[in-house]
């Protein structure tokens, strides 16, 4: 009996050994609750204290069973992590306890659904493929480690995310593209330590008051950054970081020195080696401060605005000391001693010193102090001197008008000076020769000249100043070549404001005959304001005979179906003619200049060839309108504002608009 039991096992044996192996199916149960941290008191325990790795701790046991987890493969060996349910979800605070850790290495993506409200520390630390997160609205936080080690992380999206955690990001080192929310006050210990793709770039929103200790240190971000509201920063805190520059225009408290073995942290002692950083503050004593605790790590300039203030989008081009603003004052430039009249040892550029457009700053550890002048406004009406006016009326673009004023006082003129920087100003004994600066764009200038005598009184000259496009010389022989076009022109001119003898006369009404252009009201065409965009392709598009365009929608956020320039707008981008200011915007209220106006021209007659340079200086052969001023020129659509100059920056206005057309269309 016994055998032949034992045949029948043997038997039993050989016939599951020869069966084709069923493969068992994968884990049916990667899901569950997210739980909590069993082993966190053991790490507390291991520590011997409430710290780890730097960071003060809440060790709660607490099991969260509000959230759940669920693995779904997404490709071959590769898995999706969803987190669902409501509310905040637990952290793991230990290494090795997260119930997907075991996959930790293969998942990819991460969604987190609507009604979670944090991402737990740990969560996807050390996920080195995860290349995609998606986070609902309500996720308002995100963990200590919750993202630190994602080395193929690109993208992520936190702008709802109101607290990001020590370490959250750290070790991400091809992140490149992270959205913050304007609403974040904190960014905390280490949280982009050794982050960012090489060349890429981050943005800090305004609300940040607060940068932690080691918060992007080593990291590889390389703009400028500018943290106009931070009043305290941490030790180490861009310590060995790339960036550009680091500008806190408010900083109140003085940089905190780190020490290595306070926090256990490979660290240099300095919060800015290796890179360029500026700081402002109000107070002296902040200053001094700053300059005594920072000087010898040369990380960068301390200036002291002496009550000045920076508006919270003060921008820092390059490396230029933004210019602070003080309540009737004048910021007069930087200084390297509080008497604010040592420049020695300023770094120049060009021959100019701190505090000018052109100057270079090096991280050299110095410090500055703002000079302040009266405004024009707080010391106008002071009876210590004469005041005087000089107004030279309208001028054409280009020229330089003269003015002397003659003080009749017995003090000696000593210096000039001028804060708008709009007119050339010499002393001549008594009298003061006044020039309005060759390059003055139209517009109208006003400035008040400050001249002050050697015992100390102060003249004051305002000045004002309208410059206007220069107007087209008539072109007599090209319009001779247009008498029949003149005599097909009937009617009377019913606007004022357009004189017969005008070098736009006859455009005009062509103008407004064949529907092109119309007046301003019934009486006036205003024929020297400005032409706008709109305006250009709209006189272009009704030359052309209101052809209808065929864009299937309309990519101009400033352009509505309603506008009077709608369809000329669509028409002359699909054209050709014409291209919106941005991908969103086409600007139709801009003025156009005598450049932008050949231009759609030249577009508009099917941007034809072969026309010599023009030879005007101020339109050089890498010029974006060479080719449309040759064109128009060489058809005597128009002419020069000189021999030499174009002046293609200059304003054009309707009346410039129209005869342009009328000649080329004749």
């Amino acid at each position: 009996m016994k055998k032949r039991i034992l045949s029948l096992l043997l038997a039993l044996v050989m016939v599951l050994t020869i069966l084709p192996t069923v493969a068992l199916a994968e884990d049916a149960s990667l899901a569950g609750f997210c739980g909590g941290d069993a082993n966190a008191e053991k790490e507390k325990t291991i520590t011997g204290a409430t710290w780890v790795y730097g960071v003060k701790t809440d060790f709660s046991t607490d099991i969260y069973k509000n959230v759940s987890w669920r693995l779904d493969k997404n490709g071959t060996d590769t898995y999706t992590l969803t987190l669902s349910g409501s509310g905040k979800m637990a952290d793991y605070l230990a290494r090795g306890v997260r119930p997907w850790d075991s996959y930790a290495s293969k998942i990819t993506k991460l969604i987190v659904e609507d009604g979670v409200s944090s991402v737990g520390s740990r969560t996807c630390y050390n996920f080195t493929v995860l290349t995609d997160v998606s986070l609902a609205d309500t996720v308002t936080d995100i963990g200590e480690f919750s993202f630190s080690g994602c080395s193929a992380l690109v993208s992520v999206d936190l702008s709802n995310v109101t607290s990001i955690r020590a370490n959250a990001l750290r070790d991400d080192r091809a992140l490149s593209d992270i959205r913050l929310s304007r609403d974040l006050k904190v960014i905390d210990y280490q949280a982009f330590r050794d982050s960012g793709a090489d060349n890429s770039s981050i943005s800090i929103p305004a609300s940040v008051t607060e940068i932690g200790f080691g918060a992007f240190e080593g990291a590889k971000f390389t703009n400028v950054l500018n943290l106009p509201n931070v009043k305290k920063v941490g030790a180490f805190a861009f310590n060995k970081s790339k960036f550009a520059a680091v500008v806190l225009t408010n900083v109140e408290l003085a940089i905190v020195s780190g020490k290595e073995e306070d926090h256990g942290n490979e660290c240099d002692d300095s919060v800015f080696s290796g890179n360029k950083a500026v700081f402002y503050t109000s107070v002296p004593r902040v200053m001094d401060k700053l300059y005594n605790e920072n000087r010898e790590n040369n990380i960068g300039i301390i200036a002291c605005t002496n009550g000045g203030s920076f508006t919270p989008d003060t921008k820092f081009g390059g490396f230029t000391l933004a210019e602070p603003q003080k309540d009737g004052c004048i910021f007069a430039g930087w200084f390297s001693d509080p008497g604010l009249t040592e420049t020695e040892g300023l770094s120049k550029i060009n021959g100019t010193y701190i505090g000018e457009p052109t100057t270079e700053i090096h991280a050299d550890g110095r410090r500055y102090y703002a000079k302040w002048e009266p405004s024009a406004d707080s010391i106008l009406g002071k009876t210590d001197g004469e005041q005087m006016a000089v107004d030279f009326g309208t001028v054409f673009y280009g020229d330089t008008p003269s003015a002397t004023v003659t003080f009749t006082g017995s003090n000696a003129l000593k210096e000039i000076k001028s804060y708008g920087g709009f007119f050339e100003a010499k002393i001549d004994g008594m009298n003061v020769v006044i020039t309005p600066k060759a390059d003055l764009q139209p517009g109208t200038y006003t400035d008040t000249l400050y001249v002050h005598t050697e015992t100390g009184a102060v003249h004051f000259i305002t000045v004002t100043l309208t410059v206007t496009p220069k107007p087209e010389e008539p072109q007599q022989e090209a319009d001779a070549a247009l008498s029949g076009v003149l005599a097909a022109i009937t009617g009377t001119n019913p606007f004022s404001d357009v004189p017969g003898g005008a070098y736009y006369n006859a455009a005009v009404r062509w103008a407004v005959k064949n529907g092109i252009a119309s007046g301003t009201d019934a009486k006036h065409f205003s024929p020297d304001a400005a032409c706008t965009r709109g305006q250009a392709v709209t006189f272009l598009w009704r030359a052309a005979g209101c052809p209808a365009p065929v864009l299937a929608e309309n990519p101009f956020a400033d352009v509505k179906s309603t506008d009077y320039c709608y369809d000329a707008v669509l028409w002359a981008v699909q054209t050709g003619v014409a291209k919106g200011t941005s991908a969103s915007t086409f600007s139709p209220n801009a003025a156009c200049t005598r450049g932008q106006i050949v231009t759609f021209l030249y577009r508009a007659a099917g941007s034809p060839s072969g026309y010599a340079n023009s030879g005007y200086v101020d339109v050089p052969e890498t010029s974006y309108c060479a080719a449309p001023v040759a064109w128009a020129v060489a058809l005597r659509v128009t002419s020069g504002t000189s021999a030499l100059t174009f002046s293609p920056d200059a304003l054009c206005t309707r009346a410039q608009i129209v005869t342009f057309l009328y000649r080329a269309n004749a």
